[in-house]
């Protein structure tokens, strides 16, 4: 796959997410599904208080506890 046929594809894909009525699997090629699901995931907005106090990214308490002073 080229960069010429990926950005196609996304450009493809975005337009149909924005314009399009949602039956997506009925209207692209595999390629473009997974710049559809690229594009949605780069979307999504990060939820900053369930990162900091979700087990893999470690907040104030957990340092606290791990490395006391």
């Amino acid at each position: 796959m080229t960069r010429q046929e990926y950005r196609r594809a996304a450009v493809r894909a975005r337009l149909q997410i924005i314009h399009g009525s949602g039956q997506d699997a009925d209207y692209l090629s595999p390629l473009e599904l997974k710049a559809a699901a690229a594009l949605r995931a780069s979307w999504q907005q990060v939820d900053v208080l369930a990162c900091r106090l979700s087990g893999f990214t470690p907040d104030a308490r957990s340092r606290i506890t791990l490395y006391p002073l």
